[in-house]
C-alpha cells in the first residue's frame, strides 16, 4: 500500500517538470496542459501521444439519528469517502487510447468482499476503427444504468441511490463494444453491449459463467451541451431541451456473488437477471430523472449447511430526482427512492423509501463543490425484523478535485 502512496506523491510533484526535460529534438518536445474537465495533461508536438491525470478527494461529514428523536443523534463520523487517481490518453495513435483508475479511500477498496485492498478501478484499452466505432478490453464500468456510469465526482447528492446501491451492475473486467451515430438531422442513439467476466473487479473466484450485457439510448431532441446527459444536473443552463431515453439488460450466467458483479459471495451459484431502464430531461435550468430497475434470479435464497442464507436482492428500485440550477451555480434538489423486494425473499429482508433534500455550490463546475443533504428513511417493516430503524440522515461534503 505504501508504494501506492509514493507513486501518487511522486506523479504530483514530477507532473509539471515533464516537460522540461521532453527536448531532445523539436518532433520530441511535449507541453504542459491545464485543461477545465480533463485535468493536467502532457502533450507531444506531433500529437504522437497525450497523457493526461486527475485526482479528486471528497471529504464528508455524517450524523445519523433515529426517527423517534431525530435531535438525538446515534453516530456522528468524519471520513474521505473517495480518494481517486485517474489517467487517461493516448499513445502513438489517436484511436488507440487507454484509461485507469485507482481508488485509495476505504469504501473504494471493497475489503469485506474482495478479501483484500482492491485499489484498482479501471484499466481498459479502447481502439476506435471508425469514428462511430469504438472497441475495449480490461476492466471499467459496464453500460448499465445512468446513475451508475456517471462519475461519482459528477453526481448531485452526497451518494448515489439506494436503489443504485442494490441494483446496479458496476465494473467488470471483459470485451466492450460501443457504437453512436445519427440519423436524420438531430436524432442521437447509442448501442452498447459487454461480454464480461461477471464476477467484478478482481475478484478471485472464477467459474465458466460470463455477463452479458446491452444497451440502448436514443436522444431525440440531439446531444447534450458538453455531453451533459453523463453529468447530473443541468449545469450549463441547456437552451433547448434535451432529452435522453435508455434501456439496459445484463444476464449473468452462475453468478457467484449477491449482486453478480458486487456484493458477497453467494453459498451457491444463481443467474441473474436485471432490466435497467432511465429517462432524462434538462432545459434552462431544470433537471428531471427518472430510473427504473428489475432484478429477478434463478435461486435468489442461498443457503449452506447450517442454514446460513445469503440472498440476491430480487426486486425493483425506483429513483426519481428533479433539481434547479440557478445562474450563479448554487443548486436545490431532491429524490425519491424505493426498493420492494419479490415475495420470494420477504423472509431475508424488507423494502426500503428514502426522501432526500440537497443543496449544492458549484465552485468550479463539479470538480470543486460543496454538498449537503438530508435523507429520511422509512423501512417497510420494523426494526425488530431486519435491523433497520426509521430514520434521518445529515451529510455534508466537499469536493475537491482536477
Amino acid at each position: 500500500m505504501k508504494y501506492l502512496y509514493l507513486l501518487f506523491f511522486i506523479l504530483v510533484i514530477t507532473l509539471p517538470v515533464i516537460p522540461l526535460f521532453a527536448q531532445t529534438n523539436e518532433s520530441d518536445e511535449a507541453s504542459l496542459i491545464v485543461h477545465e474537465t480533463d485535468g493536467i495533461g502532457i502533450a507531444s508536438t506531433d500529437s504522437t501521444y497525450k497523457i493526461n491525470f486527475r485526482f479528486r478527494m471528497q471529504n464528508r461529514f455524517e450524523m445519523s439519528s433515529d426517527a423517534d428523536d431525530p435531535f438525538e443523534p446515534t453516530r456522528k463520523t468524519f471520513l474521505v469517502r473517495r480518494m481517486r487517481l485517474r489517467s487517461f490518453g493516448y499513445l502513438g495513435r489517436k484511436n488507440l487510447t487507454y484509461q485507469f483508475q485507482l481508488g485509495f479511500a476505504r469504501g473504494d477498496a471493497d475489503i469485506e468482499n474482495s478479501g483484500f485492498y482492491n485499489v484498482l478501478r479501471d484499466a481498459v484499452v479502447f481502439y476506435k476503427p471508425t469514428k462511430n466505432l469504438e472497441l475495449g478490453l480490461g476492466l471499467t464500468k459496464l453500460p448499465g444504468n445512468r446513475q451508475r456510469v456517471i462519475s461519482s465526482g459528477e453526481q448531485q447528492f452526497t451518494d448515489r441511490s439506494l436503489s443504485n446501491a442494490t441494483f446496479n451492475i458496476d465494473r467488470d473486467a471483459g470485451a466492450f463494444i460501443y457504437y453512436r451515430n445519427k440519423f436524420g438531422k438531430n436524432y442521437r442513439y447509442n448501442l452498447m453491449g459487454a461480454i464480461s467476466s461477471g464476477k467484478g473487479r478482481n475478484y478471485n473466484v472464477t467459474n465458466n459463467g460470463l455477463a452479458y450485457t446491452g444497451k440502448v439510448e436514443f436522444l431525440p431532441f440531439g446531444d447534450f451541451t458538453n455531453r451533459g446527459d453523463y453529468f447530473e444536473g443541468d449545469w450549463v443552463r441547456e437552451k433547448t431541451p434535451k432529452l435522453s431515453m435508455a434501456a439496459a439488460y445484463s444476464f449473468n450466467d452462475d453468478a457467484v456473488r449477491t449482486g453478480g458483479q458486487i456484493g458477497d459471495r453467494l453459498y451457491a451459484i444463481s443467474d441473474i437477471h436485471t432490466l435497467l431502464t432511465d429517462i432524462l430531461l434538462k432545459y434552462r435550468g431544470i433537471a428531471l430523472y427518472a430510473e427504473f430497475i428489475r432484478r429477478t434470479a434463478s435461486n435468489p435464497l442461498t443457503y449452506n449447511g447450517t442454514d446460513d442464507l445469503k440472498f440476491v436482492y430480487e426486486g425493483t428500485g425506483l429513483n426519481l430526482q428533479a433539481s434547479y440550477m440557478f445562474a450563479n451555480h448554487l443548486e436545490l434538489a431532491g429524490r425519491y427512492t424505493a426498493i420492494t423486494p419479490d415475495k420470494e425473499i420477504e423472509v431475508a429482508t424488507t423494502g426500503i423509501r428514502q426522501y432526500t433534500f440537497c443543496v449544492n455550490k458549484y465552485i468550479r463546475w463539479h470538480r470543486i463543490k460543496a454538498q449537503a443533504d438530508l435523507t429520511y428513511q422509512d423501512a417497510v417493516l420494523d426494526s425488530n425484523t431486519f435491523g433497520l430503524n426509521d430514520g434521518w440522515t445529515l451529510r455534508f461534503q466537499v469536493e475537491v478535485g482536477i
